[in-house]
Parts: structure tokens; sequence; C-alpha cells
């Protein structure tokens, strides 16, 4: 039940389209900036994994205020 929570929270009403576009631009150009090549699958990793990370920061952060 808590994922659920988390998925909502970071879902917000965007598509899945909408949620992507987010993603890569947010993180696409970090990912460059640490030499990753863009649109290669080693970049799309590296978004992913921060994608993540900033998911798990903000689940501790929920976490915490409760």
């Amino acid at each position: 039940m808590r994922y659920l929570w988390l998925f909502v929270l970071l879902s917000g009403c965007a598509t899945m389209e909408e949620r992507a576009a987010d993603v890569l631009a947010t993180f696409g150009p970090y990912c460059e900036k640490l030499g990753y090549t863009k649109d290669t699958d080693p970049w799309r990793q590296c978004v992913q994994m921060e994608d993540a990370a900033a998911g798990a920061r903000a689940y501790e952060m929920m976490r915490r205020h409760r």
C-alpha cells in the first residue's frame, strides 16, 4: 500500500508520456554532463537510475515527515 501512495504522489495526474518527457528533461542533461551520450542505452540507464534515486529520496522525506 505504501508503494501505491508513492506512485500516486510521484505520478500526479500526468500521463505516462508526460512523465517520461519530464524525466528526460530533468535528468537527461545531468547524465550528459556526466559524460553519457544522449539517446544511447547507457544514457537511458543513467536517466532511469537518477529518477529512481530521486523517487527514493522523495519517499524518505515523506516518511520522515509523517
